[in-house]
């Protein structure tokens, strides 16, 4: 499955490359937290390499995908600097 993560850096395309491999962390919200921006308080999915944010999985992709198959690596195969995009396959 193919997944174009949000949240990419120019920090994301520095740090990754195609053929990585990233992993996935799991981080609940903190109580009491509210973003205007996002809304209430949610689970996100993050993605690392060693020990940099490269990005987050989309929630609506994340609702469709039960979190007990959900692996804990994936892999980069698309970076585009161009339309700020990094594309990974898990």
């Amino acid at each position: 499955m193919e997944i174009k993560l949000s949240g990419v850096t120019l920090v994301s395309f520095m740090e990754a490359k195609e053929g990585d491999l990233l992993e996935i962390k799991k981080k609940s919200p903190r109580s009491g937290e509210f973003r205007f921006s996002t809304g209430p308080p949610a689970v996100s999915y993050l993605v690392y390499k060693d020990k940099t944010k490269i990005g987050v999985i989309p929630r609506k992709i994340m609702a469709k995908y039960e979190e007990p198959n959900l692996k804990k690596n994936c892999r980069v195969i698309k970076i585009d600097k161009d339309t700020n995009t990094i594309v990974v396959e898990i």
